[in-house]
């Protein structure tokens, strides 16, 4: 009788120590399960952060662009109307010449024109060079990706 009264009491201390370990271990289960959910909600709020991100540079670079493209088409658009006024004095200054004018006159004149023409024309090579440089960045995907430099 002893013997087995002891038996059950050990087998229920056994049963009791089972029943408490599963419970830890359920409640441990648990807390893994809610940091990993923790883990993966903010991912998914980082990822979704980058992707506006990058949407949002995008439409800048785009919106960049189109600016320069209208200055450019200004910019020509002065730029011809200056060739064609110089044009004219030219041919004010060629009538002009079986009057009255010096040849050192008209020399001065000349490099004036030319020295306009000069920095108009740097001016449009630079505006070329800026399009081109936005072009390539819209080409290669809008920007950098602020998370993809260590963050």
């Amino acid at each position: 009788g002893g013997d087995d009264s002891q038996y059950v009491m050990k087998l229920q201390s056994q049963l009791a120590k089972a029943v408490k370990k599963m419970d830890a271990t359920s409640h441990q289960m648990a807390q893994v399960e809610q940091s990993c959910e923790d883990v993966v909600n903010s991912l998914k709020k980082e990822i979704s952060e980058i992707v506006e991100d990058r949407c949002r540079t995008e439409l800048e670079l785009r919106k960049q662009l189109e600016l320069l493209e209208e200055q450019k088409a200004e910019m020509q658009a002065e730029y011809d109307d200056r060739i064609r006024e110089n044009q004219k004095e030219l041919e004010r200054l060629k009538g002009k010449v079986s009057v009255e004018t010096t040849v050192a006159d008209l020399e001065a004149e000349l490099e004036e024109t030319e020295a306009k023409l000069e920095q108009l024309n740097s001016i449009h090579e630079m505006q070329e060079r800026t399009i081109e440089e936005l072009n390539e960045t819209l080409e290669n995907g809008g920007g950098e990706d602020p998370a993809a430099n260590g963050e």
